[in-house]
């Protein structure tokens, strides 16, 4: 309230560490540190199709959306299925992991284990940004910043390594591992977060 402001340190990952990059963007007073894990912002629509993508995305969001009703999520006999599934998700991650989430994800239900997320979440996005405009966003956030990437995760090709620039304080930290590297194996993840907060 009043001239008094919220701070705070994050440390995300995926679609929320997309979303709340852009909040950050908007909002930068509110935030003295961030730590972004194997991503560095959402995708973009920098294609031939450019120009048609966003009707394409709206029209597949509709179908989608109208299709839910009918859509049932998959159920699986026991949990150990369900690891099984996960294991090949966004590069591979291990057992332990997979079980981690599996934990967390599953619910029972009539017939076996089924996961408790909302089906809406799998809907595609009717909204892919430019190049330029995930910029606009990004070179705006002054915040100390430390990016964990996979060297076989997401950023491990490469793909960020453009939009690093668009950082004004930014520390890159490459360690072995996929998209889960935080799960994967902790603590390198860990140690490098501690060693960016001093």
């Amino acid at each position: 309230t009043g001239s008094r402001r919220l701070r705070f340190y994050r440390a995300a990952i995926g679609r929320i560490s997309v979303v709340q990059e852009q909040i950050k963007g908007l909002y930068d007073d509110y935030q003295k540190l961030q730590a972004q894990l194997d991503v560095l912002s959402s995708r973009t629509a920098n294609t031939p199709r450019g120009h048609t993508m966003l009707y394409d995305r709206k029209k597949s969001l509709i179908d989608q959306m109208q299709a839910l009703p009918d859509k049932r999520k998959p159920v699986y006999a026991d949990p150990e299925q369900a690891v099984a599934a996960r294991l090949p998700a966004l590069g591979g991650l291990e057992e332990s992991s997979a079980r981690l989430l599996c934990e967390r994800g599953l619910e029972q239900v009539d017939g076996g284990w089924t996961w408790r997320t909302d089906a809406r979440l799998r809907i595609t996005s009717s909204l892919r940004l430019t190049d330029d405009q995930v910029k606009g966003f990004v070179e705006r956030i002054t915040a100390p910043t430390l990016l964990v990437l996979g060297n076989e995760g997401l950023g491990g090709d490469g793909r960020f390594d453009h939009r690093i620039e668009w950082l004004r304080d930014v520390r890159v930290t490459r360690l072995p591992g996929r998209h889960h590297l935080h799960m994967d194996d902790p603590l390198p993840v860990a140690d490098a977060i501690k060693a960016f907060l001093g």
